[in-house]
């Protein structure tokens, strides 16, 4: 859930050496820090450079995950004035609540197609190996799926108040 708070302040999440901690994912180091909010939120954030593109005093919207094994994280740091149609996460690929998704984003129209028929594909794989021997070949799984993807969606038809 996004909230909006101003930073109180940022600190370099530093080892005992004091050298700044990073990790490296998908072939991009990302850096450490410590940001604490005015409302008493605090916790881990990341940066793809060593320097947090925020500061003390910047009015943001951003996401607390609390994590008590890790300790919480603070991400998707938004300023408030950035127009909504700007606003995405910190690099990750994910858009913020409530904006609009970037062409590339834009969900598959066929996708309730393909989940119902991989279950059916699923499921009748799960049926054919309590069947006879000689009923398990691959013209007989691929019917048994086709039989159910049909009785999904004939189901919808019949209830279509329960899409």
């Amino acid at each position: 859930m996004s909230k909006r708070a101003k930073i109180k302040s940022v600190e370099p999440c530093n080892d005992e050496k004091g050298v700044q901690k990073t990790y490296t994912m998908h072939q991009k180091t990302y850096y450490k820090f410590i940001v604490e909010m005015d409302n008493g939120d605090k916790g881990q954030a990341d940066a793809l450079r060593d320097s947090f593109r925020f500061k003390s005093g910047d009015d943001v919207f951003y996401e607390h995950v609390p994590d008590e094994t890790h300790g919480d994280r603070l991400k998707a740091f938004t300023a408030v004035d950035q127009p909504p149609q700007q606003q995405t996460s910190a690099g990750h690929g994910t858009p913020q609540q409530g904006t609009a998704r970037p062409e590339r984003y834009k969900e598959d129209p066929n996708k309730s197609r393909k989940i119902i028929a991989q279950s059916s594909l699923a499921n009748a794989i799960d049926w054919t190996k309590i069947q006879k021997e000689e009923l398990r070949t691959t013209k007989v799984l691929l019917a048994t799926a086709k039989v159910f993807e049909q009785w999904v969606y004939d189901s919808i038809k019949r209830h279509p108040e329960s899409q």
